[in-house]
């Protein structure tokens, strides 16, 4: 028998589509009248679109990705998917970041009718800094109708939850819910190998916005290193915001004496581009809370592009890649030298080559041709026990 399943998210975005043809003639971009291009961003991707996408290449299974949804009369739940179409016939509804102010009622409705309500929790909201945008978005003093205290009793009111490590998990279990661990996997058919031996960059992918005062870790070491070597940084994930600081900001970079390269922000599908400059991945991590919930998915992505990465010590996740055989290299954010040693060890591309390709094959382990079974007895199981 095949269940019907809805993935929904509030991770979409709508935008103009251009009109090529009519932008060669008038010289500039034109856009097509009433036309709008749908995307979904990164966190959908990886907590909702990709399995989601892989299941359904699986008989026990039929699943569309959402953008709207709505109660019907009796209660249940009817969703919007991306051709445009309302959906009523949907036996289990997976959602993901629903902080909506009538979101516990919604779901105490939709289970009431029999539906499975499934919500989906990747970060520990209630943890955040305030250097991470979203502590201000989803603050119920700026947001009273859509925020992370109606997203914690959405949580309360749902069949299950899902969450990508083990640390959302301990968050959660008070809740009496039950809860499972689905760690983010990965499309590797989207990640072209680098040649981490050639004349890539010392790099940290991410947005600034998001993040805590991770980049500060880099401090003590990054800027003298690249000096003394004359080797240039780069970003991938630049905003290009007034109100954000830089990279090179950030990490006590002075750009009138080392290049600073700098690549903005992409749509999902494109993001893989960030990572083509890279020659070695950085991943620091200040030790807060909010950090020690997140996946290993950036050190993850780094052994995708065939990199080697070096990782914050102490946070538990990070060190599950590691140890599955990955050549992640950890240090103390406390002790620069851990820092300053890996990355001299890292100026031999022989070892850069040898290390990525080590990372490559820990990366092919969670495709999610492979990692989709994870989801599939999760759901099922859900399914049996709800």
């Amino acid at each position: 028998m095949t269940t019907k399943v809805a993935f929904f998210s509030t991770d979409f975005s709508e935008s103009p589509v251009k009109d090529e043809y009519q932008s060669q003639i008038q010289g500039k971009d034109v856009f097509r009248q009433g036309v709008r291009k749908l995307e979904f961003g990164g966190t959908f991707l990886q907590r909702g679109a990709m399995p989601a996408m892989e299941m359904t290449k699986h008989d026990d299974w039929d699943c569309h990705l959402a953008w709207r949804f709505r109660s019907a009369p009796d209660g249940h739940i009817e969703t919007l998917d991306v051709e445009g179409n309302w959906r009523d016939d949907i036996s289990c509804v997976v959602t993901q970041r629903w902080m909506h102010k009538d979101g516990p009622d919604q779901f105490r409705r939709a289970r009431a009718t029999g539906q499975i309500i499934i919500s989906e929790l990747d970060d520990n909201f209630w943890q955040l800094g305030k250097t991470n945008v979203a502590y201000h978005t989803t603050d119920p003093k700026n947001n009273p109708d859509f925020n992370r205290n109606h997203y914690w009793e959405s949580l309360k009111a749902s069949s299950a939850i899902t969450v990508s490590t083990e640390a959302l998990r301990k968050q959660v279990e008070r809740l009496g819910i039950p809860t499972y661990v689905l760690r983010n996997a990965i499309d590797i058919e989207r990640w072209p190998q680098n040649d981490p031996g050639g004349d890539g960059m010392i790099s940290w992918i991410g947005g600034i916005q998001w993040r805590a005062h991770d980049l500060f870790c880099l401090r003590p070491v990054l800027p003298g290193f690249l000096l003394e070597h004359g080797l240039p940084a780069y970003h991938g994930g630049d905003s290009n915001v007034p109100e954000v600081p830089k990279f090179h900001e950030q990490v006590g970079i002075d750009v009138s004496k080392t290049q600073v390269v700098y690549a903005p922000l992409m749509p999902i599908g494109e993001y893989t581009k960030l990572w083509e400059p890279v020659n070695l991945a950085l991943v620091p991590l200040e030790k807060v809370a909010f950090n020690q919930a997140k996946s290993f998915l950036k050190s993850l992505e780094a052994c995708c592009a065939g990199v080697p990465y070096i990782v914050s010590h102490g946070f538990p996740e990070q060190q599950i890649l590691i140890d599955e055989g990955s050549a992640g290299r950890v240090a103390k954010n406390e002790k620069p030298q851990q820092w300053y040693d890996h990355l001299t060890d890292l100026l031999d591309p022989d070892l850069r080559r040898k290390e990525g390709a080590i990372n490559r094959a820990v990366a092919e382990k969670h495709d999610i041709r492979i990692q989709w079974k994870f989801w599939d007895a999760a759901y099922k199981e859900i399914l049996q026990v709800t």
